[in-house]
């Protein structure tokens, strides 16, 4: 499908979709968790951030009130508008509208860490996949982190298909593997590690590291959400322990790549 089409799907989700409270449930705060503490691990001080697919602004915000420089860019109107009046009073924050696909706006080499956490879940050709990346990485400087976060497929499979009990759908969602279709009615797109990972193999980038940024926590959304704070804090603290293994990658939902432009 066309990319205009794309857009106007993945415009259209978030118009009612409230990205706002995404991360109030507590087995959702444990990718946000994970995400910044993974992003302030390879970001200094003061250094200045991109974030495409900023949504309504729960990176972006974070990051500013830390001091860190930041520029915010999303293509969905109703996104912007929510960001920017939440972001009212924030320092060193900047909002634009954009799509990830096409950077056309920036110079090469403008940006100490790129932040993509939400594009590649809306993204379902490969082209313009390969596209998006390739715009992340040559925004940002030599040397430079650049962060995508990407949706599993087998932690959707379990979520989605078993869980809320779809199961029976999966003759028209997923291939003879299991894996799902790249569907745009579908709004979010999925893939598995190797595969992902295979997109970057023309790039001037050196892998650092893959992380689960959510590992079990969405199959186990129901017993997480019950947490009291210090049974949250023990969960959050082995989820850190473990979100660098690779035995954790198939179900994680959401899985954080993380590379070094060379």
């Amino acid at each position: 499908m066309a990319a205009d089409k794309r857009e106007e799907i993945v415009k259209d989700y978030y118009n009612t979709y409230k990205e706002d409270e995404r991360y109030v449930n507590l087995h959702r705060k444990v990718e946000f968790i994970t995400t910044l503490t993974y992003i302030e691990k390879f970001a200094k001080k003061g250094c200045k951030v991109l974030e495409l697919g900023a949504g309504t602004g729960a990176y972006s915000i974070s990051l500013a009130k830390k001091g860190y420089k930041v520029e915010a860019l999303d293509f969905s109107e109703h996104n912007l508008e929510m960001l920017k009046t939440s972001s009212e009073k924030v320092k060193n924050l900047s909002v634009r509208q954009a799509d990830a696909v096409d950077l056309g706006l920036y110079a090469d080499e403008l940006f100490d860490v790129t932040l993509s956490l939400g594009p590649m879940y809306h993204i379902f050709n490969e082209k313009d996949r390969k596209k998006a990346i390739h715009e992340a990485i040559r925004v940002t400087k030599k040397g430079g982190i650049v962060i995508f976060s990407y949706l599993t497929n087998d932690a959707i499979f379990a979520r989605y298909m078993v869980q809320k009990g779809n199961i029976s759908k999966y003759k028209s969602l997923c291939d003879a593997d299991f894996n799902f279709k790249p569907l745009q009615e579908e709004i979010f797109y999925s893939t598995n590690v190797k595969d992902f990972e295979k997109l970057f193999e023309n790039e001037d980038v050196t892998k650092v590291m893959a992380v689960s940024a959510d590992g079990l926590s969405e199959i186990l959304a129901e017993s997480i959400d019950k947490f009291s704070e210090n049974e949250f804090n023990v969960y959050m603290a082995y989820h850190l322990a473990r979100c660098e293994r690779e035995e954790l990658f198939g179900y994680t939902a959401h899985m954080l790549y993380i590379c070094k432009k060379n």
